[in-house]
This record gives structure tokens, sequence and C-alpha cells, in this order.
């Protein structure tokens, strides 16, 4: 099966740093990490395929499709190397990634992930994929915090990476039953992101935004 067309977001402004979300979530799984980010980082959120607002093509779906879609993304977007920082499913996309495109692979976070399963371990993604099916699957009531250190960043961003530079994530749960809370949390957010103060346009923000003209909506 070819790579598809995921839908994607892209904001902020410096190296590109794409974020994948775990089997189940969404692009908006990021959100809470922007405000922190996107002075640094062009941040490029993006739907799995199956995901969100991405295409469902016919399955199975193999880690090299997965693969194969962030490439095609990388391309779509014309950026040389990324970073890359992965949850859950996304951090085993990650480093399949490096390994197939090292030459386009800056560097590698991975959050709350695993390298393998046992078959305990299988037997309760089953499980858990089993209930979705039959229950079908409530919006995210979470957001992923993460706090993020960049005073010792260079002018690279090299630091990013397994270093250490984004060095804690944390969940910041929300009662499933509680939807009033969960609302509460999404609009602080927003607001705190409305609220911060406009970044001058710079020559490169003017020329990236020329080179993609809607670089900067949903997509």
């Amino acid at each position: 099966m070819g790579a598809i067309e995921v839908s994607y977001t892209v904001s902020g402004e410096g190296p590109p740093l794409y974020m994948v979300h775990g089997i189940g979530s969404r692009r908006e799984t990021w959100d809470g990490l922007l405000p922190e980010l996107e002075d640094h980082f062009t941040c490029v959120r993006y739907d799995l395929r199956g995901h969100g607002a991405s295409p469902i093509p016919p399955v199975p779906y193999t880690l090299d499709d997965l693969v194969d879609d962030l490439e095609a993304l990388r391309q779509r977007l014309g950026h040389d190397r990324i970073h890359v920082i992965g949850h859950s499913l996304g951090g085993q996309i990650g480093p399949a990634y490096a390994l197939a495109h090292p030459g386009h692979t800056a560097s590698v976070v991975l959050l709350s992930t695993a390298a393998g399963r046992t078959e305990d371990d299988s037997a309760k993604v089953e499980g858990v994929v089993a209930k979705m099916r039959a229950e079908g699957v409530e919006p995210p009531t979470h957001l992923l915090e993460l706090p993020v250190r960049t005073d010792h960043l260079g002018p690279d961003h090299r630091g990013i990476g397994l270093h250490g530079s984004l060095h804690q994530a944390t969940y910041r749960g929300v009662p499933e039953d509680n939807r009033s809370r969960n609302e509460e949390e999404e609009a602080r957010i927003r607001r705190r992101r409305v609220g911060r103060r406009p970044r001058p346009e710079t020559d490169r923000h003017r020329r990236a935004t020329a080179a993609h003209p809607g670089r900067l909506n949903d997509q």
C-alpha cells in the first residue's frame, strides 16, 4: 500500500518538528505543548491514517505504511532534516522513520512508548480494540502537557533529542464522566494561546509563508 496524504497543521517558526500522536488519538493531542514550542520550532502535527481528518484506507496498516506517510508529508512540506517527537505508537514510528530515512532525521524524541509487546501486552491491546469496535470511541478527554526547557539550546536547536531538552512528560487527566472539566481545560489552553504576544514577522517567516500559502491552516 502506498503513502496517503494525511491531514496536518503547521505553525511556529524554526527547525521543523514533526509531532506524531498515538493510536486512537489525533493531532490536537499536542495543543498543550504549542505555546512553549512555536517560538522555537516549526511544529507539524498530523493525523495518522485512519485517525482524525486523515483518510481511512483499507486495513491492515503496517509500521512501514505509517513511516511512508510521514516521509510523504516531509516531502510535501519541503523540509530537509526534521526532528520527530512521537507518543505511544508515534514513538514507534519515530525510530522506524530514522532507520528508513537517516539522512532526513535530525533527532527523535520518544514519549511513553514501547519497543515491543509480550503476549499478555498484545492481549490487552486486542481487548481495548475490541471494546472500541463494540462501544465506539469518546472524544479525547485529556491533553498532553510537556514542560520544555529551551534556555540551553543552541542556535540550530540540536539540543532537542534524547538529551533531556524535552525532559518530562505528564498527562493532566480529566475524568471521562466530567465533560465540563475537560471543556474548561481546553478553554484554558485556547486562552493561553490567544493571549500570547504576536511575533514580529521575519524575512524567513515571509519566505516560508510564500512557499506554503496554506501552511498556517489545517490541511
